[in-house]
């Protein structure tokens, strides 16, 4: 019983680099919202509507900074418990299994060169299991940029957890509409579609004060999805161990 709590609290700290990053960057960016809720509307400061639509869409940005930087931390975070895994691939569920082979057909021809030298080499314990998992989840610096790639909505983040078997019913109780919105407005900023003051003319108050909310909540409980799965993932290897 000792052996498996031990285990219950790695998997529980393993994410808490994206939760150090959630962190900083969630306040920074609600106390300067706060902030500059309170200015606008105060006597002499000499804000104009114009300059107030820019700034709700420089919020906009650190908005998307927020989605995109702790998903990005959290997946990498799943990659390296997972690259790390002793687990069978016939132990794994359906959806894993394709989304690895899904991986490793999309991979570069040297990632598939490395498997047969490693299967090859007599002096290698490696199995084909062991090998999978190392070229489906040891990416460098570069391959981890194209875990999110500037496009993440509620959406991909479903799909990408629905890929590893995930139930993602946690997630289909909160209304993500105004993360796509939030994309697609960080999209026209980034890329130049719209000027900051036609993109922040368009959002409300209301809708930034929401936003907080929601990316919090979204954090939180993908996070606790995940969290439970590398958990069952170590009970299957206890028990298989056992």
């Amino acid at each position: 019983m000792k052996k498996k709590l031990v285990f219950v609290v790695i998997n529980m700290t393993y994410f808490d680099s994206a939760e150090v990053i959630f962190t900083e960057r969630h306040e920074e960016m609600n106390d300067f919202l706060t902030k500059f809720q309170l200015l606008k509307d105060e006597a002499g400061i000499g804000i104009s509507r114009n300059q107030e639509h820019i700034l709700k869409s420089n919020i906009v940005l650190m908005q998307y900074n927020i989605l995109e930087s702790t998903f990005l931390e959290l997946y990498k975070c799943l990659y390296n418990y997972l690259k790390n895994c002793s687990l069978s691939v016939d132990a794994l569920n359906k959806s894993f299994t394709y989304n690895m082979y899904s991986i490793i057909k999309r991979s570069h021809q040297k990632k598939h060169d490395r498997i047969q030298r490693q299967l090859s080499d007599n002096t290698s314990t490696l199995n084909f299991s062991n090998c999978a998992m190392q070229v489906c989840f040891d990416l460098d610096p570069e391959e981890q940029k194209f875990l999110v790639n500037g496009n993440l909505d509620g959406k991909k983040i479903k799909e990408f957890l629905t890929a590893f078997g995930i139930d993602i019913a946690l997630l289909n109780e909160l209304d993500l509409s105004q993360i796509q919105t939030l994309k697609d407005n960080r999209q026209l900023l980034a890329h130049g579609g719209s000027s900051f003051s036609e993109v922040g003319k368009q959002i409300s108050w209301e809708t930034l004060e929401s936003n907080v909310n929601t990316l919090k909540q979204l954090f939180n409980k993908s996070k606790i999805l995940l969290e439970g799965f590398c958990n069952n993932l170590d009970q299957e290897a206890i028990g298989l161990a056992s």
